[in-house]
């Protein structure tokens, strides 16, 4: 089916997203390290060639591991066509939409691309890359890509998350660790479901109120049939980001895999983000710094509430490492900045493969 890709023109931004992503380009400072790090994600398949026939191959056993989750995007002379089950899904409409666009922005070659939209996969694609928005730290032949959200714009919520810094001074700012969330990263329905990190987040709060405020603000994945969760004490109302930016320090923790959007605008807000250590890896990873941009904490945030501390304690340095990961942010996470890593995952694409079609492949 080929998209209605004019229904996805972002209405007020498109026109000085063109003008940033084609100024920059590849001559961008930051544009051989992006080439640098996709070639490294890449190396299973440099040398091999791969071919249609291996795009193929890798199609197959990626709808097999995940058929409702997979898509496959042809680009043809600067436009894309996307073959999969839910070819409508908002997350493949997008992806096409991003990749189109740079297709025609920058004369790219003809592709055929594997994605896989959900969470993550824990699998290791052999014949061909397959591009996604997260993966484990151990995956080989996943290609990290930006997620569909900042590729899609944050502008306005940029905007808002600005304004609200601008307005509240460092001092102004509560000095308590805040985070507000949906039950995700396990059933909450069976046992053990109280050292799932989100649930751990929540429980440090209600022992520690003083230091963390964290709630759920939503139930899924089983949390509903919990009386403990349905009994009070574990649910608050919903947060907008920029009213977040009240506190001095801003918690983020895994779901279902990363925190995808949430992390690039907690370090923006000037607050100090106090990140859970994992296994999850988003594609601006690589230059983001411990102890320089944000804090990290414990896979089982077991050590948060002496962080809360610390920051407490040395205002000074927790004040820098915010500042700093605001920076990081505004200058290395914008939307320009993921249109161009993705121009290098796909020119990075064209590296390693040659000419493949869609044979065998389901299409909607």
């Amino acid at each position: 089916m080929r998209l209605a890709l004019k229904v996805l023109r972002h209405p007020l931004d498109l026109a000085r997203l063109r003008g940033a992503v084609r100024r920059g380009g590849r001559s961008h400072p930051d544009f051989a390290a992006m080439r640098a790090a996709v070639a490294q994600e890449l190396a299973p398949f440099a040398g091999r060639g791969v071919d249609g026939a291996a795009v193929d191959r890798q199609w197959a056993a990626l709808e097999r591991w995940d058929g409702d989750l997979a898509a496959r995007l042809l680009l043809r002379d600067g436009r894309v066509r996307a073959i999969a089950r839910r070819a409508d899904h908002e997350r493949v409409r997008w992806m096409a939409w991003a990749v189109a666009r740079l297709g025609r922005w920058f004369a790219l070659p003809d592709l055929d691309l594997l994605l896989y939209f959900g969470d993550h996969i824990d699998r290791d694609p052999e014949h061909a890359p397959v591009l996604c928005f997260c993966r484990r730290r151990q995956r080989v032949g996943q290609v990290l890509i930006p997620d569909f959200e900042i590729l899609r714009g944050h502008e306005g919520l940029d905007r808002r998350v600005d304004r609200a810094a601008r307005r509240l001074p460092w001092a102004e700012r509560a000095p308590r660790a805040f985070w507000r969330g949906v039950t995700t990263g396990g059933r909450f329905d069976e046992p053990g479901w109280e050292a799932i990190p989100r649930a751990r987040l929540v429980a440090a709060s209600r022992a520690e109120p003083e230091l963390v405020d964290a709630r759920f603000t939503r139930l899924v994945q089983g949390a509903h049939a919990n009386p403990a969760l349905v009994a009070g004490g574990w649910r608050a109302d919903e947060v907008a980001p920029a009213r977040s930016v009240r506190f001095r320090y801003l918690v983020d923790v895994d779901g279902n895999s990363s925190s995808w959007s949430r992390l690039r605008w907690l370090l923006r807000s000037g607050s100090l983000v106090l990140k859970q250590s994992s296994d999850f890896l988003q594609w601006y990873y690589a230059w983001l710094e411990p102890r320089r941009h944000y804090v990290p904490l414990a896979p089982d945030l077991g050590d948060l509430a002496e962080a809360v501390r610390w920051a407490r304690r040395d205002d000074g340095a927790a004040r820098c490492i915010a500042h700093e990961g605001a920076r990081f942010a505004h200058e290395r996470l914008g939307r320009a900045e993921a249109f161009l890593y993705l121009l290098a995952v796909l020119e990075g694409v064209a590296g390693v493969t040659r000419g493949s079609g869609a044979r065998g492949a389901h299409e909607s």
